[in-house]
C-alpha cells in the first residue's frame, strides 16, 4: 500500500523515518571506523564517511511472488508461496579529487544520548552516543564546504557552500554501486538500484547580495560516465555561492505483511491518515496503539502521518483494527475532536465494538466475496463504524450496522475493480456521523425511515448516528425495485445532506421537477438531497443516458450547486459548448443547480470510446476549479477495461508518460473551460498502480490524500514521498503535485 499526499510545494526532499526527525548520530565504536555519522532514512540509512556518503536501502518485504496480484477472477484458490529473503542495495557518492581528511563538524545536538551494547564483544559497545541536526564537511575542495541538515519541512538537504574566489568546477561527485546513473530531459539525476530509483532533483544555486537579496544562478547537472558536475550560469565570483541539489527516494511503510491500499483522509492540521487491509503479522504497528496484533485473515490497517509543507514526515501511529475474518475500510474522516472515524465492512463475529454500541452483535449473512480472492466473507458481512482517539490508542466508539443479508458490499453496480468497497462517511459540527452505503438485508436497522423496506435486490442505505455510535438518529433505505447503491455524501452548512450513487430501478424516487425525472436505461446515476431531519427528500434526480452511467463522487461549491463525477458508456454524453471536453470519452463531470432542476454544464474527458479511470477522489475548490484523481489499466481488465494511455497531460506534468496502468491527476479551470494541470504518476512497466476499494479525499486547498496499492515489482506496503519535479521511482507509485490554490505558491 502506498500513501500519497499530493500537494503544491516548491520543492521536495527526503522525509525522515517514521516517528522521528532526522538526526546524524556519531560513531563511538558501534560501527566500522570509516563511518563518522549515521542517519536513519525511510527504507534505509545514510552513512557519512570522510570521502562522501553511502546510501543503503532495504526491500522490507518478500520478493515479487509474495505480492498480491489482481488477476482475472478464477474459481481456483491461489497456492501459498514460499517466503523470500529481504534484499538490499548500497551505493556511494564520493567527493572525487576532494580532501579525504576533511573534518566533519556537527552542530545543534539533539536531546538525550544513546547506548549501543550489541554482541558479546565489549570493544563493539558504545555509551553516551550523541545525535546532531547538522553536519558540515569543511574544506572538501579549496574554499568549498558541504553542509547536511534538516530543513524547515523536516527533510534532509545537502548544500555546497562556495566561498568567494573558490572554483565550483572543482566539485565532482563519483557514484559507485548503482545499476544505472542517468539524467532526465527535465534535468533530474536518476540513480537506479535493484530496490528502487533515487531521484536527485535539478539543482538550485544562488548568491546573496550585500543588500540581503537572494539572486538565483542557473545551474544544472552534467553527467560524465558516473561522475556528476555542476554547470553554472554567470555569477559573481566575489560573492559566496550556494549549490543545493535535492535528493528524493521512495520509502516503505516497513510492513512485512501483504497489505492493500483502500482509503485516505486528512485532519485540520493537514496530517494524513491511510487505510487499507493487512493480511498477516508484520504490519508496523506502533507501541500503545489500540490493536498491535493481527487478528486473522485480513485486518483494517491504519497509519496516521505527521505532515509538513513537504509531505508525510513521521508516522504518528499505526494500528490494526479487526477480528478473525475479513475486515475492510471504505472511507475515513476526522471529526472536530481530531478522532478518526472509519466506515467499512466486516466478516468477523468478534470485531471490536464498544460498550453501549448501537449494535454489538454480528448478524452476518450468506457467504459472499470475490471468487478465488482474499476478500471473502464466509459468514456474511455487516457494515461497521469505528472511531479511534487522536493518538490511535483508544477505541472511542465502534458498532456493527447490518441485518441478516449482505451489508456494505456493492456487487450489483460495480464498473471497476474495487467498486464493491465504495462508500462514504462524514461528520458535522456536533461530530454526528453520516454514512452512505448499500445493503441486501430486509431487516437493516432503521430509525425514522424515509423508506421503511428493502424494495430491490439491493438498496442504498443512508444513516445518521451520534458521535458515540450508541443509537440511530435516523436511518433509511433508498431505492426502487431493482439495484441501488450510494457512493458519496456532502453536507451543507444548514445540515441538508446530498447523496450520489447508482440505480437500475425504473421507480427510484426522483422528483417530477428534476432535471431528469425518469430512468433513461441501463444503469443511471442519481443525486438526492435529504432534509436535515432525514425524513424526506427535498430534491432528487436521475442522472444518465440510455447507456450505463454511474455517479461515483459528489461535491458542492460555495453557492450550493452540485458537481458529480462519474463514468458513462455513452458516446453522446452531453458536452456544453465552450467547455473543455473530449466527445465520446467515458469520464463525465456534471454541474447541477442546488435544487437539481437544471444543468449548469456537463462534459466528458479522456480517450474517446474508452473508460480510462476508476475515480478515487474529487474536489471543487473555493474558486470553483475542479480536481479529479483516479487510476486505470491492467488491474481493471475484466471490469471497465481501458487504460491511462492517451490521457492528456500539461507541459509541467510531474510525469508526462504512462505505461497505461498509472494514476492520473487533473485540475480543470473554473467553469471547466480548460485543463490547467494534468500528470501521470506510477512505475513504468510494473503491475499497475490501483486502489483496491474505498474512497480518498482532496482538501479544499487542492491537496489529495490517497491510499494506493502499488502494482510494481516492489513489495506491498510501502509509502512513497514525491515532490513536484521528480521522476517516477522504479519501485513505487509516487505522490505528485497539484496545481496551487490561491493560498499556495505557483510551481
Amino acid at each position: 500500500m502506498i500513501c500519497l499526499r499530493l500537494e503544491a510545494a516548491p520543492r521536495a526532499a527526503i522525509a525522515p523515518g517514521p516517528g522521528q526527525t532526522l538526526e546524524f548520530v556519531e560513531n563511538k565504536g558501534q560501527w566500522p571506523k570509516v563511518v563518522r555519522y549515521q542517519a536513519e532514512l525511510p527504507g534505509g540509512r545514510l552513512y557519512l564517511t570522510p570521502t562522501g556518503f553511502t546510501y543503503s536501502f532495504l526491500e522490507p518485504a518478500a520478493l515479487e511472488r509474495l505480492n498480491h496480484r489482481h488477476e482475472a477472477p478464477t474459481d481456483q484458490p491461489r497456492q501459498p508461496e514460499p517466503a523470500a529473503p529481504v534484499r538490499g542495495h548500497a551505493y556511494t557518492v564520493s567527493f572525487e579529487g576532494g580532501n579525504a581528511r576533511a573534518p566533519l563538524m556537527p552542530t545543534q545536538p539533539t536531546a538525550g544520548t544513546r547506548n549501543y551494547f550489541v554482541g558479546s564483544n565489549a570493544r563493539d559497545w558504545a555509551a553516551d552516543v550523541s545525535g546532531y541536526r547538522q553536519v558540515r564537511y569543511e574544506g572538501v575542495y579549496p574554499g568549498i564546504d558541504v553542509q547536511l541538515y534538516e530543513n524547515a519541512g523536516q527533510h534532509l538537504e545537502y548544500d555546497f557552500r562556495v566561498a568567494p574566489g573558490a572554483k565550483p568546477t572543482d566539485i565532482r561527485l563519483r557514484y559507485a554501486g548503482p545499476d544505472v546513473v542517468r539524467l532526465t530531459a527535465e534535468g533530474q539525476l536518476l540513480i537506479e538500484t535493484s530496490v528502487g530509483t533515487i531521484t536527485e532533483q535539478a539543482p538550485q544555486a544562488w548568491q546573496t547580495t550585500a543588500s540581503g537579496q537572494r539572486r538565483p544562478i542557473s545551474c544544472r547537472f552534467e553527467l560524465q560516465g558516473q561522475t556528476v558536475r555542476f554547470r553554472l550560469g554567470t555569477y559573481d565570483p566575489k560573492l559566496p555561492l550556494i549549490i543545493d541539489p535535492t535528493v528524493l527516494f521512495s520509502s516503505f511503510t516497513g510492513s512485512l505483511a501483504d497489505n492493500w491500499g483502500f482509503t485516505a483522509t486528512y485532519d485540520a492540521q493537514g496530517n494524513m491518515y491511510s487505510g487499507g487491509v493487512a493480511f498477516n503479522v508484520g504490519y508496523p504497528t506502533s507501541p500503545g496503539a489500540f490493536q498491535t496484533s493481527f487478528a486473522g485473515v485480513g485486518d483494517v490497517a491504519i497509519i496516521k502521518y505527521k505532515v509538513t509543507s513537504k509531505g508525510p514526515a513521521a508516522r504518528l501511529y499505526a494500528t490494526y483494527l479487526g477480528g478473525k475474518d475479513t475486515d475492510t475500510p471504505h472511507s475515513l474522516v476526522v471529526n472536530g475532536r481530531d478522532e478518526l472515524v472509519i466506515l467499512g465492512t466486516t466478516g468477523s463475529n468478534n470485531f471490536p465494538v464498544s460498550n453501549g454500541a448501537l449494535q454489538r452483535t454480528f448478524r452476518g449473512g450468506p457467504t459472499n466475496g470475490l471468487p478465488g480472492g482474499k476478500m471473502d466473507y464466509p459468514q456474511g458481512s455487516d457494515l461497521f463504524v469505528a472511531t479511534l482517539s487522536s493518538d490511535g490508542s483508544k477505541l472511542v466508539a465502534s458498532t456493527y450496522l447490518g441485518g441478516s443479508g449482505t451489508d456494505g458490499l456493492n456487487y450489483m453496480l460495480s464498473n471497476n475493480y474495487g467498486d464493491p468497497w465504495r462508500g462514504d462517511i462524514l461528520t458535522d459540527g456536533d461530530n454526528n456521523v453520516y454514512l452512505a452505503s448499500v445493503t441486501q438485508s430486509s431487516d437493516f436497522p432503521l430509525a425514522q425511515p424515509l423508506q421503511s423496506r428493502l424494495q430491490g435486490a439491493s438498496d442504498a442505505v443512508v444513516c445518521k448516528l451520534p458521535r458515540l455510535l450508541d443509537r440511530l438518529v435516523w436511518s433509511t433505505y433508498l431505492g426502487g425495485s431493482q439495484n441501488d447503491a450510494a457512493f458519496s455524501l456532502q453536507l451543507t452548512p444548514d445540515q441538508h445532506l446530498y447523496v450520489a450513487g447508482g440505480t437500475t430501478s425504473t421507480n427510484f424516487p426522483a422528483a417530477s421537477t428534476a432535471v431528469q425525472p425518469k430512468w433513461n436505461g441501463g444503469r443511471d446515476g442519481f443525486v438526492v438531497c435529504f432534509t436535515p431531519a432525514g425524513t424526506a427528500l427535498r430534491y432528487s434526480t436521475y442522472l444518465g443516458t440510455a447507456s450505463d452511467d454511474l455517479a461515483f463522487f459528489l461535491q458542492l461549491d460555495n453557492s450550493g450547486d452540485v458537481y458529480v463525477l462519474g463514468q458513462t458508456n455513452s458516446a453522446d454524453y452531453p458536452i456544453t459548448p465552450g467547455l473543455y471536453g473530449n466527445k465520446g470519452a467515458r469520464q463525465f463531470i456534471h454541474k447541477l443547480s442546488a435544487d437539481l432542476r437544471t444543468t449548469a454544464y456537463s462534459t466528458t474527458f479522456g480517450t474517446p470510446g474508452q473508460t480510462n479511470l476508476s475515480p478515487t477522489a474529487f474536489l471543487v475548490d473555493d474558486c470553483e476549479r475542479v480536481y479529479v484523481c483516479g487510476w486505470g489499466g491492467i488491474n481493471n481488465q475484466g471490469y471497465s477495461n481501458g487504460s491511462t494511455s492517451r490521457l492528456k497531460v500539461t507541459p509541467d506534468a510531474v510525469q508526462a508518460n504512462t505505461d497505461g496502468s498509472d494514476f492520473y491527476l487533473a485540475q480543470f479551470a473554473a467553469g471547466l473551460t480548460g485543463l490547467e494541470y494534468a500528470t501521470f504518476y506510477g512505475e513504468q512497466g510494473g503491475r499497475g498502480e490501483h486502489v483496491d476499494g474505498g474512497t480518498s479525499r482532496f482538501s479544499k486547498k487542492g491537496v489529495v490524500y490517497q491510499a494506493v496499492c502499488g502494482g510494481c515489482r516492489a513489495p506491498r506496503g510501502f509509502q512513497c514521498r514525491r515532490g513536484p519535479t521528480t521522476s517516477t521511482p522504479a519501485t513505487a507509485a509516487p505522490t505528485a503535485t497539484t496545481r496551487p490554490s490561491p493560498s499556495t505558491s505557483k510551481l
